[in-house]
């Protein structure tokens, strides 16, 4: 599949005239991701409205009126949305909410349905859904999805960090509607940021991918570093090849296209490591030598800590669905067995109580 790299045209509208609603995919955990949206928006000159489906005011938000936003190239300041209430959203008239697309943002899995879809009832205008998946029984054949791979971080309730070291936004190449204009200030905002924006006929593809490379933030949570860290270890790529496999071979048996990601695609990272597989062989059998030489650059380091390891270092209770919980639950409707997901999972339980593993090497010699 061919990308059309930052040059998406979605709408003509003015982004004087466009008002935006935002809800996290789960009530119990708001979404840092969807702060960092929210940030993004009212920088790019829409009206946000911070939907809050438990219809509780937020004290500490009327608070902070103002929300820092710590980006590669400096820092900005953003006012916080006007929180909404499920109440007064009902009472609006169906004519202005069909003005105001809602956009509902979860940090992952990209998989795993919002858990507040039912909370918004039958919405009359356009729905967003992002690092998140629409409900099952969603009226919409198509619906539309983006993916935010930003690494967004809280460093406090008043500050949001970028921290991907390379992110992107992955969003239909061409809609039409409110929708389109909320998503053209969406993407203005974010390439003003350094943030790449690819344009995608089939946004969905580049999701799936996305997915499978999700089943490496548990390994890298358990190991308390980040992505590329994880990934610079020769230990962390033997761990991560056959969480990938299984995936890919879930992937495949549902029939989900997958498109090439910019950073990490998975079907590249695992070519790429069973040549090296295959150069370590033949580097035995001819020199006797045990390990392929590893370039310590491959992979800067990153402050992208995901949302499985702020979990783990906050000590909240119960932790959040991980993508690799929600593969092995897919995978057990169609009787499949993913023996080293399910074996990941069991592991990370215990993290809680036995602490983190101090290196990728040693959790792969527990993983098997």
């Amino acid at each position: 599949m061919r990308w059309a790299i930052d040059a998406p045209k979605w709408s003509n509208y003015s982004p004087c005239a466009v008002e935006v609603l935002i809800a996290d995919s789960h009530d119990e955990r708001p979404s840092t991701t969807g702060v960092l949206l929210e940030a993004a928006l009212v920088l790019g000159g829409a009206e946000v409205r911070r939907l809050e489906t438990n219809n509780e005011p937020s004290s500490a938000s009327e608070q902070r009126s103002l929300l820092r936003c710590v980006l590669p190239n400096g820092w900005q300041i953003a006012s916080r949305a006007i929180e909404l209430g499920a109440t007064e959203l009902h009472a609006r008239p169906p004519e202005r909410l069909r003005q105001s697309p809602l956009f509902v943002v979860g940090d992952g899995p990209v998989d795993a349905a919002s858990a507040s879809a039912a909370a918004l009832g039958d919405y009359p205008g356009e729905r967003v859904w992002v690092n998140c998946s629409p409900p099952e029984d969603d009226r919409e054949p198509r619906p539309l999805r983006l993916l935010a791979a930003v690494g967004a971080l809280a460093l406090s309730a008043a500050e949001v960090e970028l921290a991907a070291p390379r992110p992107y936004l992955v969003a239909p190449r061409r809609r039409s509607g409110h929708a389109a204009a909320a998503i053209e200030i969406l993407a203005g905002s974010f390439r003003g940021w350094g943030v790449r924006i690819i344009a995608s006929s089939e946004p969905e593809s580049a999701i799936n991918s996305y997915s499978l490379l999700e089943l490496l933030e548990l390994p890298v949570a358990m190991c308390r570093t980040t992505m590329s860290t994880f990934l610079a270890s020769p230990a962390g790529r033997a761990l991560a090849l056959p969480l990938l496999q299984e995936g890919l071979t879930m992937a495949r048996r549902l029939r989900r296209p997958l498109a090439a990601l910019p950073v990490h695609d998975p079907q590249a990272l695992m070519k790429r490591w069973r040549a090296q597989i295959a150069q370590g062989r033949k580097h035995r059998a001819i020199r006797g030598s045990a390990q392929v030489a590893e370039d310590p650059l491959a992979f800067a380091p990153s402050r992208d800590f995901n949302r499985i390891l702020r979990s783990f270092l906050a000590g909240q209770l119960p932790l959040p669905q991980s993508a690799n919980e929600y593969l092995v639950q897919a995978a057990s409707r169609v009787g499949s067995n993913l023996v080293r997901n399910v074996r990941l999972v069991q592991l990370a339980r215990k993290i809680p109580r036995v602490g983190f593993y101090d290196s990728a090497a040693e959790l792969l010699e527990q993983v098997g």
